[in-house]
């Protein structure tokens, strides 16, 4: 079935040493019996250059984490979204997280409509450098997030922007998300806290790194280079925090396109980003509360309301429960990562805005 879709990878085929990453994946070859059940997460690539060339940097990278099951399914054979969705959703409903290494921004489409086979919608977190969504809907669709968000029956609960950079994005897309009570985190507030960013990736289901949000000195190999953007260190940061939400599906690193540059830093800046949502997965507690069982409970009466805080006994990690409609198609996202400080804040009378607008969302939508 694979082999409909999939070319091997030629990275495969090059030995490692024992205590290095590439020794302990599996990879997929054609006319064999490779099986993917146990597998918690898959690799794949759309566009083999690109793709193998983060291999060459990733697989030599060394092993913390050899009892997880990681394949590697090389490339897909041809690069059209309608052409990638099927297997991204097969591995999905398998319970495998597809780690997609893409040359184009447009390839979050498909790894978005991967996700049509659940009935509640989605949560998603996309870091990039500018919020690409038209102000209004129209016929033509020149943004990689408009025929997405202006979908008839769209699917999404939740976006999340973090990391654009005011001076490249207009105030229009900022006012769309903002009637829709979505979150966004500019640059330079990411920066000065990066721990900001953990609660809300932590509630993503699927996320995407856009690499025109890297510095142009870590990720000259796109289409949109600029001096200012992440570092690598706060890149993988960020990849590492989608790793460890014991809520996220998705995964993707989109944008690199190979462009012959002498010394190019780009594919090994994403072999670590990569490498870093791996060991994220590896550390997950398993304490997202699909239950209250394991988590102690803070109840916060303040002037106008009660809240509800839960924290984790296995990471210390912080969540508010919002009252919903026992009927409510969207019970699953009533729980609202959050922080300490969110609970500190609460027993002083305040709610921080982003809690503000996980309240008004649910009564958005309910």
């Amino acid at each position: 079935m694979l082999q409909n879709w999939l070319n091997p990878t030629s990275v495969a085929l090059r030995k490692a040493t024992d205590y290095r990453l590439g020794a302990v994946i599996r990879f997929f070859q054609k006319d064999t019996d490779f099986d993917i059940k146990d597998a918690s997460v898959a690799i794949i690539g759309v566009g083999a250059e690109e793709a193998d060339r983060v291999r060459e940097h990733l697989y030599r990278m060394s092993n913390h984490f050899s009892s997880l099951s990681i394949v590697d399914l090389g490339n897909f054979k041809k690069e059209e979204i309608a052409f990638i969705i099927p297997l991204l959703k097969e591995l999905q409903e398998s319970g495998i997280i597809p780690v997609i290494i893409g040359n184009d921004m447009n390839y979050f489409k498909a790894q978005y409509r991967s996700f049509k086979f659940l009935k509640e919608a989605i949560n998603v977190s996309i870091v990039d450098r500018t919020i690409q969504i038209s102000p209004s809907e129209s016929k033509e669709f020149p943004y990689y997030l408009d025929d997405v968000f202006y979908e008839v029956h769209e699917n999404i609960f939740h976006l999340d922007i973090i990391g654009h950079q005011i001076h490249y994005t207009d105030s229009a897309p900022i006012s769309v998300l903002k009637k829709h009570h979505f979150d966004t985190l500019r640059l330079g507030t990411a920066k000065a806290d990066m721990t900001l960013t953990e609660p809300i990736i932590r509630d993503a289901d699927l996320f995407t790194f856009h690499l025109a949000a890297l510095k142009q000195a870590v990720a000259p190999a796109q289409d949109q280079p600029s001096s200012s953007g992440f570092s690598s260190e706060e890149a993988c940061r960020l990849c590492r925090y989608a790793g460890m939400s014991d809520k996220l599906r998705s995964f993707a690193i989109l944008g690199y396109k190979e462009m012959n540059i002498a010394h190019d830093p780009t594919p090994e800046t994403i072999a670590q980003m990569v490498w870093y949502f791996l060991f994220g997965v590896y550390h997950r507690k398993n304490d997202f509360p699909v239950s209250t069982a394991g988590m102690l409970e803070y109840v916060v009466q303040t002037q106008d309301h009660t809240f509800t805080f839960w924290k984790s006994t296995k990471s210390d990690r912080w969540w508010i429960q919002l009252s919903i409609k026992k009927t409510s198609k969207n019970k699953r996202h009533r729980l609202i990562p959050c922080t300490y400080e969110d609970y500190q804040k609460a027993c002083n009378g305040q709610i921080s805005d982003r809690l503000i607008k996980a309240i008004r969302r649910f009564s958005f939508r309910g």
